[in-house]
């Protein structure tokens, strides 16, 4: 993406987690891929979270075109660790 800043947070869809598989087509649940729209200058993320590989439940639209990597991502489950000693007890942690 733009900057080395940016990326798209994605813990939150999938109590399993989420695998990226770039440009592939889906074969499986909870993959995520992309595809470019040049005439429309986007991208594209697509996200499978159900058993119907067919059809994406979520999109996000990106402007422009761009190359993606697993890297433009964060994946895995997030959850709230309560009561933590030294702390605010509401950190998130990967």
């Amino acid at each position: 993406m733009a900057t080395a800043n940016e990326v798209i947070d994605l813990r939150a869809l999938s109590t399993s987690g989420l695998s990226f598989i770039g440009t592939a087509e889906f074969d499986a649940d909870g993959q995520v891929r992309y595809v470019q729209d040049v005439a429309a200058n986007m991208t594209l993320v697509q996200i499978n979270l159900a058993d119907v590989v067919d059809v994406p439940e979520m999109e996000i639209q990106l402007t422009g075109k761009l190359t993606l990597t697993a890297n433009d991502f964060i994946f895995g489950i997030a959850f709230e660790c309560v009561g933590v000693v030294n702390g605010a007890g509401n950190q998130r942690y990967n």
